[in-house]
């Protein structure tokens, strides 16, 4: 896991080398290109790490140990996911600042919706994948195992990114790419997942 970890910063900073002009200040909300590799991130991972992740986790299940090495694997892939977004840009709103966050000016507002466009869009296209992949791969024939860890890393970044947007007053167009942003968040939301979990997560985009 450690190995898992140290790549990190590696793929963070590719993230930003990646984005530079996408996310600077007079880039526009459709200046976003991946290019002929959206998968950049996944590939930059060495394979042997996540082989080696998925020999543990076989070993760690079979000792009764899966929730433990869930546990331990959602948290380190959960540091880059929270370390990239706000690197993108994105700070977690608490609930006692809604009330800062109305008093803002309007270009100021309109800044921040921007911005959170912006870092919705990556999440989804980028981001969210990037997750969804290797832990299919770390628990290769334990699917439930694999969707849990999936919204255990993710979905606390999700609902922060989805509770954003009700302090912010995007314009007419910026909403309508919003709205097509959690529509494609939804669908990253595992199928697979059991009854209450799903509605839960997926209440979320309603």
């Amino acid at each position: 896991m450690k190995a898992l970890q140290q790549e990190n910063s590696t793929l963070i900073e590719m993230l930003m080398e990646k984005l530079k002009d996408y996310l600077s200040d007079d880039s526009g909300l459709d200046g976003f290109d991946l290019g002929p590799d959206p998968d950049f991130m996944i590939k930059a991972l060495p394979t042997e790490i996540i082989d080696n992740l998925h020999k543990i986790a076989k070993l760690m299940v079979s000792a009764g140990f899966k929730s433990e090495f869930s546990d331990v694997y959602s948290s380190s892939r959960r540091e880059c996911l929270v370390e990239s977004l706000s690197r993108l840009g994105f700070k977690k709103l608490n609930i006692n600042e809604n009330e800062d966050c109305q008093m803002l000016a309007p270009e100021v507002m309109e800044d921040e919706s921007e911005r959170w466009i912006k870092v919705s869009n990556v999440a989804y296209k980028i981001l969210l994948p990037t997750e969804r992949k290797p832990c299919d791969r770390v628990f290769f024939g334990f699917s439930s195992s694999a969707d849990l860890s999936f919204m255990d890393v993710c979905g606390e970044s999700i609902d922060d990114l989805v509770d954003f947007s009700d302090y912010l007053n995007p314009s007419q167009e910026e909403w309508r790419r919003a709205t097509n942003i959690f529509k494609t968040m939804f669908d990253l939301v595992p199928e697979s997942m059991s009854g209450d979990q799903s509605f839960v997560v997926k209440n979320e985009f309603a």
